[in-house]
């Protein structure tokens, strides 16, 4: 039994700062929540503008049908809503908002001033509430729809402003998030200023192709294929990037389910199964897809941030989208050869054994002096560093710690590069003089690649290989913002790069570092890792250098000869760093032949 007095009802104000929590977790959150009220109301035109930080000062308006000065007071009242009135209307949502929550939750963590007019009406009606308490109720002017400007989140909650990312961060999410919106609603037109600086601007579209058009590129859409339109109960619409427009991250797949933008690992794995052969595991389409659903097939009141849902047949959705993604990609990329590791149409192999080598994807045929491209990323010429390097690696492999058996030689002088071997292609496994080393090729080249990048951006312009045919790349909006950021680092990595056009770039020459160019994938690839590095405390060129080294180093899977891992296992050790990757992962491991001889029962 519980002692009298312990349980107690929670005071109005706290239970209202617990609940809106769950629906305003950062300035992402606020857009959101505002933008889709904007939808609902029917805007054409929707303007989000932010001065200086997003928790600062936040502005979003629209021209949608406003409301009377009565609504605009009860929209900031708990579980108020135009949207659903009773139990069953939870099965047939149609609308994004629905819970009655996002304006009373934004203004009891915020400074909020709601500007409002209804069609019809002479005056408008203007409202100011702090931390949930109203301060004003007034009339006021402005054009038919809504204005919400927010300022000071969180002020009355500083422990959540700790957690607040930075304006950097939270900016790019901004324009992601309105990116979406823009996919599933292409007849409203959306801008976002920062600062007076308009950063992104997507006028109405008349059809999904277009408004992709205007985010992408003509160049980019029409490399995508038109989604199938699915069965009864599951319709689909959008496009598909060929398995040639692969990214390094999930970043460039939106999927929305009756014009809802969700979060949905179901849907994700049927979109993966559907380029199954066509794309290697560890890359990830472009696409946009739209399903159609019968409302009440689906469940969107699963979080309060409404971008999780659940589906009542989910076998039926996913095999209808894995069904149809594989069906109209069947005649641009079923053809392809799967290659032993999932590679399709990237990676040729001469000989076998030893004496295969290497010929870097997209490169050959390509090179002004007329090279075939093979071996890219390992330069064989025998340099005094690099002899250097080899004595280095002798000594250091050497020291294998603990005790030294007996039984090892000890007047061995070709120690530490003797009797290579590469394990599942992944892992260069050599003999050293008190027993075995193991080392991981992509993290050791990933390390060798880091120390060359950061290098150049210390001194001059690394020299770049000149194509034969300079390649046109167009990039999306963010790509582009994200493209001109990292461009001064692009140059002194030795990328030849000419901007013209809105969102256009000449490619004249590539780093002769670069191991794989794909016909521009590898350049969109640094690109998309440089933005999507979690680190903010790094300085933008250690995070090229690692967007670099991570995008260029040579893969898990693929088979090196002698002569390639000779070459990794020295530049390795003649790196500031050898023992890890820039991401802290061991780039190799010792075992010694105490430790072998003790696993066997031999001492």
């Amino acid at each position: 039994m519980i002692a009298s007095g312990r349980i107690k009802l929670l005071p109005p104000d706290l239970v209202q700062l617990i609940a809106a929590g769950e629906v305003v977790e950062r300035p992402l959150s606020v857009v959101k929540e505002l933008v889709e009220n904007s939808l609902d109301a029917g805007a054409r035109n929707i303007w989000v503008e932010i001065e200086g930080s997003p928790d600062a000062h936040l502005l979003v308006s629209d021209d949608g049908e406003g409301m009377s000065r009565e609504e605009a007071v009860l929209a900031f009242e708990r579980h108020s809503t135009s949207k659903i009135s009773e139990s069953e209307d939870l099965d047939r949502i149609v609308t994004f908002g629905f819970r009655g929550e996002a304006l009373p939750s934004i203004a009891s963590v915020a400074r909020v001033k709601l500007t409002t007019l209804r069609e019809g009406d002479q005056t408008g009606c203007e409202i100011e509430l702090e931390g949930g308490k109203a301060l004003d109720v007034r009339d006021a002017g402005r054009g038919k729809g809504t204005s919400v400007l927010v300022r000071d989140l969180f002020f009355n909650t500083p422990a959540r402003r700790k957690f607040l990312k930075t304006v950097r961060s939270e900016m790019k999410a901004i324009a992601k998030l309105i990116t979406a919106f823009s996919l599933t609603t292409p007849a409203c037109a959306f801008y976002v200023v920062h600062n007076g600086r308009k950063t992104l601007t997507l006028p109405p579209a008349q059809d999904l192709r277009e408004r992709m058009t205007t985010i992408f590129g003509e160049r980019t859409v029409d490399s995508m294929v038109e989604l199938l339109p699915g069965m009864s109960g599951v319709e689909l619409r959008g496009f598909l990037g060929k398995p040639e427009l692969s990214r390094n991250s999930a970043e460039h797949i939106y999927i929305f389910v009756n014009s809802r933008w969700i979060q949905s690992a179901l849907l994700m794995k049927a979109l993966k199964e559907g380029y199954r052969d066509l794309i290697p595991r560890d890359r990830y389409p472009m696409a946009v897809i739209s399903l159609i659903v019968d409302p009440a097939q689906v469940d969107v009141n699963v979080h309060p941030s409404k971008r999780e849902i659940r589906f009542k047949d989910e076998r039926l959705v996913f095999e209808t989208v894995r069904g149809c993604v594989r069906q109209s990609l069947s005649p641009h990329g079923t053809e392809l050869p799967a290659g032993e590791h999932g590679w399709i149409g990237h990676e040729t192999w001469i000989g076998h054994g030893g004496e295969d080598k290497f010929r870097g994807p997209g490169v050959r045929g390509h090179l002004r002096d007329g090279g075939t491209g093979e071996n890219r990323g390992f330069p064989y010429e025998s340099r005094p560093d690099m002899e250097a390097g080899i004595s280095f690696v002798r000594e250091l492999l050497t020291k294998e710690g603990g005790e030294e058996s007996p039984k090892a030689e000890t007047d061995r002088e070709d120690v530490g590069l003797v009797n290579l071997w590469q394990l599942h292609g992944t892992y260069i496994l050599g003999e050293t003089k008190g027993g075995l080393v193991l080392i991981d090729q992509h993290a050791a080249h990933e390390r060798i690649l880091y120390e060359h990048a950061m290098g150049s951006f210390k001194g001059q312009d690394r020299a770049s290989q000149q194509l034969l045919f300079p390649l046109v790349l167009d990039f999306a909006k963010d790509e582009f913002e994200n493209f001109l950021e990292m461009s001064q680092w692009l140059k002194k990595l030795g990328f030849d790069l000419v901007v013209f056009g809105e969102r256009t770039v000449l490619v004249r020459g590539i780093p002769s570092s670069l191991r794989r160019w794909d016909e521009g994938q590898a350049l969109r690839d640094i690109v998309d890792f440089f933005s999507e590095d979690s680190g903010d405390e790094f300085p933008p060129e250690e995070k090229a250098a690692r967007a670099f080294a991570c995008c260029g180093a040579v893969n898990a899977g693929e088979v090196l000869n002698q002569q390639e891992m000779n070459w990794l296992i020295n530049a390795l050790f003649l790196t500031k760093v050898p023992d890890g990757d820039p991401h802290g992962r061991p780039t190799f491991i010792r075992v010694s032949l105490a430790e072998l001889e003790k696993r066997f029962g031999r001492r």
